[in-house]
């Protein structure tokens, strides 16, 4: 069990093993005890929760030194990340996509042939800004070239520096979904690889200097920072912290202008392998957005063609005032504000449908909704098993289309089952969203929207899916779907142009009409559809489908547009794709920000560091790695980097910064509002102390900045009853004239109306314009320094 007092490499193995796999930290040495028993080994001393604790941290160093040895020997890095909030706390995934070390028969290690994908951790953010994701990712490759670097395996193998200038070079490129957010952090990354690779070039030609050329170089650029600091006699002037910051961007500069010297004189191809780096989309994200623009397109399409649309499904707040305006024994009564209002607010349709019927069979809560009932009752009925509801409700890749296409297969069933829960009930009625949902099943519109949205998954979604979606070892490279994005649109318009390929209903219709050609996913929701179709329900199907179809494509051709001809990666050799090999999905990513939330909210008490620990060792097969490369003074370093883990606290200093960070954003506030307020308060003591004008007659003769005044002096008196335009439209004399006038004849007029001028409390916090550049500006900083990627 032990060596030296410390327990075995192939018993710590053991334990994380057990951990990984659900096992309590507090009982894995009782577990290990049974075990070794049954095999006729007594164990005397049992592993404390501590000591497991302990091994599950080696873990991570391990996982680690793994991928500072990986990345330190393969050619070229991709990278992929994503983020999400849980209980108010941003966290971000990050995976990096390379050639990995293989072990042959011979016991001789090369680079595997194709690039496998390596988990590299979560971590939180402050907040949701590119310059903090920047700073994770920058973070993350840091820990692991600071661990890598102090570890036995660096010591013996690694020849030259391995930092995070050293993974910028080999970085080819990042790929996310299509967020904005993720986008912008692709553009950082991109920065920093350039920065990073031209200052590393820089060294390189530095290294290459005499010492002669070198001093001449340094007085040349010292010349220039005594110049930009306005003389020596400034710079000395200067504060010790000043004259520092001064110092140090200076020889940055110099380095970075080295750097581009040195790569000028570079072979072309070698420059072009430098600078590469590319962004790629995540295909699910590209047909989730393609389904949602054709579902837009095809709730516009009903008005377009002239057709009665879906029936309204009002919110409960809504529906009895919706009663009033749709109810045939209203007439003629013309609606009130409210109920145009209300109308406006309720959405109707398929996707809207889904989404409700998501609600009642099988709620995100399992508190609510019909959850099993609706299962058990409808396996009962079809005689067969039933699956879950699709999970509209928690956005799920095609759930909408899948809901659709459950309700259509189930039509019969569904309605009966709802009829079920309404008698079932005491009060033998409907709840607001069992009734839009029941009477929606009953409406042909809608049926005709849940048709659309069903065969478009069958033809498009799943069919793509199959593509891109496959195993890691069979994984395609994002990169060289340029022309299968093509022949998706191109299979999408000849569906526009021939909508009889499918609606033929023949029975080998998926030939031509699915994008693989290859049989449906689910052939009874073609079946159900046509059933629907000869019964005269789905009367405008082709209409509808075909504007489906338009707005899919309309959208497919914005969410690929990384493949344009004459893009970047249209212009990439196929070698230059291989070496920025990226997965074609962002599963991963989401997959690990899963798999992070789910383990959180089971093992509340544990912290990050140890599920990293867990998720990296496992997801990366460290334990093969150690196993071919680690010796015996590796083992002892990762227990004692793993001790020095446990007691740093990373955790608690984690929470510190999410803390100050708080602390400082609401104080900045409170800075700004305080601000605000004193320049209202100005304003107001401006317009108290200057009288209204009497007459139309003066205004000719005023100033813009008395004219400023009268309109906001007008706007502070009356308030929503009168319309005076924005400052920033009225930017012209001429025009704020106009204004004054128009704006003095409504003062006038509702003088006469209400016989007085109405009292303003001293509180009153006018809308000036002002006062609305002011906050409009607080708006643009605080999404600035706060939230700059939304």
């Amino acid at each position: 069990m032990k060596v030296k007092h410390a327990y075995k490499p192939s018993i710590r193995a053991l334990v994380r093993t057990l951990v990984s796999c659900g096992c309590s930290e507090g009982k894995v040495g009782e577990l290990v005890k049974e075990v070794a028993g049954i095999f006729g080994v007594t164990i005397d001393k049992v592993l404390t929760r501590r000591t497991v604790r302990r091994i599950v941290l080696e873990g991570l160093v391990m996982a680690r030194a793994q991928l500072g040895h990986e990345m330190k020997l393969t050619e070229d890095i991709t990278m992929s990340g994503d983020g999400t909030s849980r209980r108010n706390i941003n966290y971000q995934a990050h995976h990096a996509t390379y050639r990995v070390l293989e072990v042959l028969a011979d016991g001789s290690v090369r680079l595997a042939d194709k690039a496998t994908t390596r988990f590299l951790g979560i971590r939180s953010t402050v907040d949701h800004s590119t310059e903090k994701s920047k700073e994770s990712w920058v973070r993350v490759l840091q820990e692991i070239s600071s661990i890598y670097n102090d570890s036995p395996l660096a010591k013996r193998t690694a020849s030259a520096a391995f930092d995070l200038r050293a993974i910028c070079r080999k970085l080819r490129g990042m790929s996310s979904d299509h967020a904005n957010g993720e986008k912008a952090t692709a553009e950082a990354m991109g920065e920093l690889k350039r920065e990073e690779t031209m200052m590393g070039l820089g060294e390189d030609r530095k290294a290459s200097m005499d010492v002669a050329e070198f001093e001449s170089l340094m007085r040349e650029w010292n010349g220039k920072k005594m110049d930009d600091a306005g003389g020596f006699a400034a710079y000395m002037a200067l504060s010790p912290e000043r004259r520092a910051v001064l110092d140090i961007a200076t020889v940055n500069a110099m380095m970075k202008s080295l750097g581009e010297e040195q790569f000028q004189t570079l072979p072309k191809e070698e420059q072009r392998l430098l600078t590469l780096f590319v962004w790629s989309g995540c295909c699910m994200h590209k047909d989730q957005n393609s389904f949602k623009g054709g579902n837009t397109a095809m709730m516009a399409a009903w008005q377009a063609l002239g057709l009665q649309g879906p029936i309204t499904l009002a919110n409960k707040a809504n529906a009895n005032i919706l009663k009033k305006v749709v109810a045939p024994e209203m007439g003629g009564k013309e609606a009130t504000e409210a109920e145009v209002a209300a109308l406006e607010a309720s959405t109707c349709g398929g996707a809207k449908t889904a989404a409700l019927a998501g609600a009642i069979f099988n709620h995100r809560s399992d508190k609510k909704g019909q959850g099993d009932t609706h299962t058990i009752i409808l396996s009962h009925k079809l005689d067969t098993l039933i699956r879950r509801f699709p999970q509209v409700n928690n956005t799920r890749f095609g759930s909408h289309g899948e809901a659709a296409g459950e309700l259509l297969v189930h039509l019969e069933e569904y309605r009966e089952f709802l009829r079920h829960i309404k008698t079932k009930k005491v009060s033998d009625s409907w709840t607001n969203i069992e009734l839009n949902v029941y009477n929606a099943l009953h409406d042909d519109p809608t049926l005709t929207e849940l048709a659309a949205m069903a065969l478009y998954q069958q033809l498009i979604t799943h069919p793509y899916m199959r593509m891109v979606r496959v195993p890691e070892e069979a994984a395609k490279n994002a990169l060289s779907l340029g022309p299968m994005h093509a022949e998706l649109r191109e299979h999408i318009q000849k569906l526009i142009e021939s909508p009889d390929l499918v609606l033929d209903f023949a029975t080998d219709s998926y030939v031509t009409a699915a994008f693989d050609a290859k049989p449906y996913e689910r052939p009874e929701v073609v079946q159900a559809i046509e059933k629907l179709v000869a019964e005269g329900h789905l009367k405008h199907l082709k209409e509808i489908f075909v504007s489906f179809l338009k707005g899919a494509n309309v959208t497919w051709l914005r969410f690929s547009s990384e493949y344009a001809p004459g893009g970047l990666i249209d212009g990439l050799t196929d070698e230059e794709k291989a070496r920025a090999f990226m997965n074609a999905t962002n599963d991963r990513n989401e997959g690990a920000l899963g798999s992070w939330c789910v383990y959180t909210r089971n093992n509340p008490s544990s912290t990050m560091t140890t599920h990293n620990a867990l998720a990296m060792f496992s997801r990366n097969h460290t334990q093969q790695f150690v196993n071919a490369f680690f010796g015996a003074d590796d083992h002892v370093w990762a227990m004692r980097k793993a001790r020095e883990i446990d007691a740093a606290g990373w955790e608690k200093a984690r929470r510190r910064e999410q803390a100050e960070f708080e602390l400082r954003m609401v104080e900045m506030k409170r800075v700004k509002i305080a601000k605000r307020k004193e320049q209202a308060d100005q304003r107001r003591h401006e317009l108290d102390s200057t009288p209204l004008i009497p007459d139309l007659e003066v205004i000719p003769g005023l100033t813009i900045k008395k004219l400023d005044i009268q309109l906001d002096k007008l706007r502070l008196l009356w308030g929503s009853n009168i319309v005076i335009p924005k400052k920033s439209h009225i930017k012209k004399s001429q025009e704020k004239k106009d204004a004054l006038k128009d704006a003095f004849r409504t003062h006038q007029r509702l003088l006469l109306e209400k016989g007085c001028l109405p009292e303003v409390p001293r509180d009153t916090t006018f809308d000036s314009d002002t006062l609305e550049v002011t906050v409009e500006a607080w708006h643009a900083e605080d999404d600035e320094e706060m939230d700059e990627s939304d």
